[in-house]
């Protein structure tokens, strides 16, 4: 694809990469590495990610409870005062 000038416009998914990710300070190749230092390096982002995992989880089933605890509570009633059925009435089992 081509832009307006005639350039070449890069793939969504490259600019995408580009405007979110950013870049190393200090750019290696993953030659550059030792096999030793390959390992250390995929420990420590595993231990990254296990921690986030340790954290993000208990949060976000804290979020859901509460969360469903507020519907529940403000959930009207099935039938009005005078006998008819809520049109805003939810059955709590879809919660």
């Amino acid at each position: 694809m081509t832009s307006a000038r005639g350039q070449r416009k890069p793939r969504l998914i490259d600019r995408f990469r580009d405007s979110v990710l950013r870049p190393d300070d200090a750019p290696k190749g993953a030659y550059e590495l030792s096999g030793r230092e390959l390992e250390i390096e995929q420990k420590r982002l595993n231990d990254k990610e296990r921690a986030i995992g340790l954290l993000a989880g208990p949060l976000a089933t804290l979020i859901a409870f509460l969360v469903v605890h507020e519907v529940v509570t403000h959930d009207p009633a099935q039938y009005l005062s005078d006998g008819a059925l809520n049109k805003l009435y939810q059955n709590p089992n879809i919660y």
